[in-house]
């Protein structure tokens, strides 16, 4: 009797281990990715901010008729491109969840001078929200059990 429950449990061990450890590394890869997007949208939304700053401030005293001046509003312009990009391309994956953010960005970028504190901060308000919802996520996340549950039955 004893040699019959051995085997059983190592049938079991055999069978239902690599389950449960599919379903345990499933869910980490998960949440890390899920962390490094976070981490990624924030650090592009704070590059993309700090830039569109220095590119209003810069725009304030600009002259058009020092080559100097062109020189740096191009570079400073050619800085916000980068991370608006970085934007728009880790948003691809998330349109449905966030579908006006992209809309926001363009418009902050294409604002005039009376609009440009409004539409900026409605971007980094919009940003704040997808980053609480994203973060939510993770929190709310209901573990490995309920990943397992799933992986048993199917």
């Amino acid at each position: 009797m004893t040699s019959f429950l051995a085997l059983v449990i190592a049938v079991l061990a055999v069978f239902v281990g690599p389950m449960v450890t599919w379903a345990v590394a499933r869910q980490q890869i998960a949440v890390a990715a899920r962390e490094t997007w976070i981490r990624d949208f924030r650090e592009c939304v704070a590059t993309l901010i700090t830039a569109y700053d220095e590119f209003v401030l810069f725009t304030r005293t600009y002259s058009s008729t020092d080559p100097q001046q062109v020189q740096k509003l191009a570079l400073l312009n050619s800085a916000q491109r980068l991370p608006y990009h970085q934007i728009r391309l880790l948003i691809a994956g998330h349109d449905q969840a966030h579908p006006s953010f992209p809309d926001l960005v363009d418009g902050m970028l294409q604002s005039e001078t009376d609009a440009n504190a409004v539409r900026r901060n409605g971007v980094v308000e919009a940003a704040a929200a997808i980053l609480r919802q994203e973060r939510a996520i993770i929190e709310n996340d209901p573990g490995i059990w309920s990943v397992l549950r799933t992986s048993l039955k199917s």
